[in-house]
């Protein structure tokens, strides 16, 4: 198995997110009526199912050096595909690519209950930022939830909510593709990559916060 350059990957998602864009100037010819308000998507459960989800599908990598390594050339053999789903924390390759039909499903049903796909980019956004916020703050988990360590740390998670929603929009672009060819693997891979770099950015902004050194 082998996958494209990182750079062939961007170009796909541009070229998938171009036809969604030039899609959006057809005249719709199903029923308006039958399209759920996007205002009831933040208690749907299966719109809240694939927050929780994306969430723990970062929170499980286990390995994101050897993802970085990887992806760095843009090519995987077969030999190093047999331990890649393990860097995810997945224990097989099954697993692993299960995530990602599930997650196409997820998209299908977002854009034929809520013609999710004709949202601009700043409207997901904003949606799956209120999604991430909700879901952490249910979780209960100390690293997701608001402490009492002050504006850094409001400031963190605000960033690493924007950071996941951005990330989680590329996950449901690249859902157009076929996981079985390779560019469907490498399109989800360069998502996670870029969730990685974004967040060790945010975490090191708080760093600098906290050290008053970030303005």
């Amino acid at each position: 198995m082998k996958l494209v350059k990182p750079a062939a990957v961007l170009l796909a998602i541009a070229i998938i997110s171009s036809c969604t864009r030039n899609s959006e100037t057809t005249p719709v010819i199903e029923n308006e009526n039958l399209v759920t308000p996007i205002s009831k998507i933040q208690s749907d459960p299966i719109f809240i199912q694939l927050v929780k989800d994306q969430i723990n599908f970062y929170a499980g990598i286990r390995n994101p050096a050897k993802i970085k390594e990887v992806m760095a050339d843009g090519q995987i053999t077969p030999l190093e595909y047999q331990s890649y789903p393990s860097y995810f924390g997945y224990s097989s390759a099954s697993e692993f690519e299960n995530y990602f039909l599930d997650l196409k499903k997820r998209a299908g049903y977002l854009d034929a209950t809520y013609n999710f796909k004709k949202l601009t980019k700043e409207e997901k956004n904003a949606i799956l930022t209120e999604g991430i916020k909700n879901a952490r703050a249910r979780s209960g988990n100390p690293e997701l939830s608001l402490t009492d360590d002050g504006p850094c740390e409001t400031i963190r998670l605000n960033c690493i909510a924007a950071v996941s929603a951005e990330t989680l929009i590329m996950h449901l672009t690249c859902a157009a593709l076929d996981i079985t060819i390779f560019l469907g693997i490498a399109c989800h891979s360069a998502a996670t990559v870029y969730q990685i770099a974004a967040g060790n950015n945010c975490n090191a902004n708080y760093q600098l916060c906290k050290n008053g050194s970030l303005q």
